[in-house]
Protein backbone atom coordinates (compact mmCIF):
# COMPACT_ATOMS: atom_id res chain seq x y z
CA UNK A 1 0.00 0.00 0.00
CA UNK A 2 1.30 3.43 -1.15
CA UNK A 3 0.89 6.37 1.38
CA UNK A 4 -1.13 9.26 -0.31
CA UNK A 5 -0.25 11.91 2.09
CA UNK A 6 1.25 13.96 -0.77
CA UNK A 7 -2.16 14.19 -2.96
CA UNK A 8 -4.16 14.23 0.23
CA UNK A 9 -2.25 17.57 1.70
CA UNK A 10 -2.56 19.11 -1.36
CA UNK A 11 -6.18 18.62 -2.22
CA UNK A 12 -7.40 19.60 1.26
CA UNK A 13 -5.53 22.66 0.84
CA UNK A 14 -6.98 23.88 -2.10
CA UNK A 15 -10.34 22.98 -0.86
CA UNK A 16 -9.75 25.25 2.33
CA UNK A 17 -8.59 27.75 -0.43
CA UNK A 18 -11.78 27.01 -2.66
CA UNK A 19 -14.22 27.04 0.86
CA UNK A 20 -12.69 30.69 1.64
CA UNK A 21 -13.09 32.06 -2.01
CA UNK A 22 -16.66 30.58 -1.67
CA UNK A 23 -17.31 32.69 1.33
CA UNK A 24 -16.22 36.03 0.20
CA UNK A 25 -18.04 35.15 -3.29
CA UNK A 26 -21.26 34.46 -1.47
CA UNK A 27 -20.26 37.68 0.59
CA UNK A 28 -20.22 39.76 -2.13
CA UNK A 29 -23.38 38.56 -3.31
CA UNK A 30 -25.17 39.39 -0.15
CA UNK A 31 -23.71 43.21 -0.68
CA UNK A 32 -24.98 43.26 -4.15
CA UNK A 33 -28.18 42.17 -3.26
CA UNK A 34 -29.02 44.88 -1.21
CA UNK A 35 -30.21 48.47 -2.73
CA UNK A 36 -27.43 50.03 -1.46
CA UNK A 37 -25.41 48.33 -4.33
CA UNK A 38 -27.65 49.66 -7.07
CA UNK A 39 -27.10 53.44 -5.67
CA UNK A 40 -23.85 53.49 -5.53
CA UNK A 41 -23.79 52.33 -9.17
CA UNK A 42 -26.04 55.71 -9.64
CA UNK A 43 -23.53 57.71 -7.73
CA UNK A 44 -20.39 56.55 -9.63
CA UNK A 45 -21.94 57.02 -12.85
CA UNK A 46 -24.60 59.80 -12.57
CA UNK A 47 -25.99 59.40 -16.01
CA UNK A 48 -27.11 56.17 -15.28
CA UNK A 49 -30.83 55.97 -15.47
CA UNK A 50 -32.47 53.91 -12.27
CA UNK A 51 -33.40 51.52 -14.63
CA UNK A 52 -30.02 50.96 -16.42
CA UNK A 53 -28.61 50.57 -12.75
CA UNK A 54 -31.01 48.23 -11.46
CA UNK A 55 -30.40 46.42 -14.88
CA UNK A 56 -26.73 46.64 -14.27
CA UNK A 57 -27.04 45.09 -10.93
CA UNK A 58 -29.26 42.28 -11.98
CA UNK A 59 -26.59 41.06 -14.81
CA UNK A 60 -23.95 41.34 -11.83
CA UNK A 61 -26.31 39.61 -9.16
CA UNK A 62 -26.86 36.61 -12.10
CA UNK A 63 -23.14 36.14 -12.82
CA UNK A 64 -22.29 36.37 -9.39
CA UNK A 65 -24.92 33.51 -8.37
CA UNK A 66 -23.90 31.75 -10.90
CA UNK A 67 -20.09 31.58 -9.98
CA UNK A 68 -21.31 30.48 -6.52
CA UNK A 69 -23.11 28.03 -7.64
CA UNK A 70 -20.05 26.46 -9.53
CA UNK A 71 -17.90 27.13 -6.67
CA UNK A 72 -20.59 25.62 -4.44
CA UNK A 73 -20.51 22.35 -6.92
CA UNK A 74 -16.35 22.17 -7.47
CA UNK A 75 -16.04 22.21 -3.48
CA UNK A 76 -18.65 19.70 -2.95
CA UNK A 77 -16.75 17.44 -5.67
CA UNK A 78 -13.29 18.20 -4.42
CA UNK A 79 -14.52 17.29 -1.20
CA UNK A 80 -15.98 13.82 -2.24
CA UNK A 81 -12.58 13.32 -3.75
CA UNK A 82 -10.19 14.56 -1.16
CA UNK A 83 -12.30 11.62 0.98
CA UNK A 84 -11.75 8.79 -1.79
CA UNK A 85 -7.78 9.26 -1.65
CA UNK A 86 -6.86 6.02 -0.44
CA UNK A 87 -10.01 3.82 -1.03
CA UNK A 88 -10.58 4.44 -5.12
CA UNK A 89 -7.35 6.62 -6.14
CA UNK A 90 -8.62 6.49 -9.68
CA UNK A 91 -12.00 8.15 -8.90
CA UNK A 92 -10.30 10.06 -6.51
CA UNK A 93 -7.67 11.77 -9.29
CA UNK A 94 -10.06 12.22 -12.06
CA UNK A 95 -12.81 13.76 -9.91
CA UNK A 96 -9.77 16.29 -8.48
CA UNK A 97 -8.26 16.54 -12.30
CA UNK A 98 -11.82 17.38 -13.97
CA UNK A 99 -12.89 19.59 -10.79
CA UNK A 100 -9.43 21.17 -11.00
CA UNK A 101 -9.94 21.94 -14.85
CA UNK A 102 -12.99 23.60 -14.54
CA UNK A 103 -12.02 25.85 -11.46
CA UNK A 104 -9.31 27.49 -13.27
CA UNK A 105 -11.41 29.87 -14.27
CA UNK A 106 -12.11 30.75 -10.37
CA UNK A 107 -9.66 29.67 -8.84
CA UNK A 108 -6.47 28.89 -9.97
CA UNK A 109 -4.65 28.31 -7.21
CA UNK A 110 -6.47 25.98 -6.17
CA UNK A 111 -7.37 24.23 -9.57
CA UNK A 112 -3.15 24.11 -9.57
CA UNK A 113 -3.05 21.95 -6.29
CA UNK A 114 -6.32 19.46 -7.50
CA UNK A 115 -4.55 19.20 -10.98
CA UNK A 116 -1.18 18.19 -9.23
CA UNK A 117 -2.50 15.89 -7.01
CA UNK A 118 -4.74 13.91 -9.54
CA UNK A 119 -2.26 13.75 -12.02
CA UNK A 120 0.18 11.92 -8.71
CA UNK A 121 -3.25 9.80 -7.65
CA UNK A 122 -3.58 8.31 -11.40
CA UNK A 123 0.60 8.05 -12.28
CA UNK A 124 1.90 7.01 -8.86
CA UNK A 125 2.11 3.11 -8.91
CA UNK A 126 2.26 0.90 -5.55
CA UNK A 127 5.92 -0.69 -5.57
CA UNK A 128 6.24 -4.44 -6.56
CA UNK A 129 5.57 -6.55 -2.89
CA UNK A 130 9.00 -7.66 -2.69
CA UNK A 131 8.53 -9.97 0.34
CA UNK A 132 6.42 -12.41 -1.51
CA UNK A 133 8.92 -12.82 -4.08
CA UNK A 134 11.60 -13.39 -1.81
CA UNK A 135 9.58 -16.13 0.03
CA UNK A 136 8.90 -17.72 -3.22
CA UNK A 137 12.39 -17.74 -4.13
CA UNK A 138 13.24 -19.40 -0.71
CA UNK A 139 10.89 -21.92 -1.00
CA UNK A 140 11.59 -22.79 -4.40
CA UNK A 141 15.24 -22.95 -3.61
CA UNK A 142 14.36 -25.27 -0.11
CA UNK A 143 12.57 -27.63 -2.58
CA UNK A 144 15.49 -27.90 -4.36
CA UNK A 145 17.74 -28.53 -1.89
CA UNK A 146 15.57 -31.32 -0.53
CA UNK A 147 16.46 -33.58 -3.31
CA UNK A 148 19.86 -35.59 -2.77
CA UNK A 149 22.20 -35.12 -6.11
CA UNK A 150 25.73 -35.49 -5.94
CA UNK A 151 25.34 -31.30 -6.70
CA UNK A 152 24.43 -31.39 -3.19
CA UNK A 153 27.73 -32.44 -2.00
CA UNK A 154 29.56 -30.38 -3.43
CA UNK A 155 27.39 -27.22 -2.42
CA UNK A 156 28.15 -28.94 1.24
CA UNK A 157 31.57 -28.36 0.60
CA UNK A 158 31.22 -25.24 -0.38
CA UNK A 159 29.41 -23.94 2.22
CA UNK A 160 31.98 -25.36 4.69
CA UNK A 161 34.71 -23.60 3.39
CA UNK A 162 32.75 -20.39 3.29
CA UNK A 163 31.80 -20.99 7.14
CA UNK A 164 35.97 -21.61 7.41
CA UNK A 165 36.52 -18.44 5.67
CA UNK A 166 34.19 -16.20 7.88
CA UNK A 167 36.13 -18.22 11.14
CA UNK A 168 38.93 -16.85 10.12
CA UNK A 169 37.70 -13.31 9.31
CA UNK A 170 36.66 -13.10 12.78
CA UNK A 171 40.18 -14.61 14.25
CA UNK A 172 42.18 -12.15 12.11
CA UNK A 173 40.01 -9.11 10.33
CA UNK A 174 43.15 -7.55 9.55
CA UNK A 175 44.50 -10.46 7.64
CA UNK A 176 41.56 -10.52 4.78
Amino acid sequence: MIKRTGERVLAWIGVGIQLLGVLIWGGLLLFMGSSGFKEELRADNPTLSPSQASESANVFFIIMGVGLAIGLIVLIGTIIGAIKIGKSNKLAGILLLVFGIISLIFNWISAILWIIAGIMLLVRKPAPNLSSDISRAEHTANNHNDIPTENNDSEHQSMKSLDEVERRKSDDPYKY
